[in-house]
């Protein structure tokens, strides 16, 4: 069975996301991938890390919206899957 975990993050959140992975590293297993997805205007600040699926999502002017969006979106990312986790940073 192939489970990813899917994080909608951005600016916003940006430092909790750090512990948020820290966190999963530590207590998770068993996970395929941590896909995470950002606005494209904020990709700079995720910086490279090889763990991490990541992939840019149009900006929102509403990004609660957004985040809804992508969410809904999320096995576009995560296609071969068989369940995904929903997480918030």
């Amino acid at each position: 069975m192939k489970v990813d975990i899917f994080i909608r993050t951005y600016s916003g959140d940006i430092e909790m996301l750090q512990y948020c992975l820290k966190s999963i590293e530590k207590f998770c297993s068993g996970f395929r991938d941590i896909v995470i997805t950002i606005p494209a205007k904020d990709r700079h600040l995720l910086g490279y890390n090889p763990k991490y699926k990541v992939f840019t999502v149009p900006h929102y002017q509403d990004d609660y919206l957004g985040q809804q969006v992508s969410k809904l979106q999320a096995y576009h990312f995560s296609q071969d899957s068989d369940f995904i986790l929903y997480i918030d940073s």
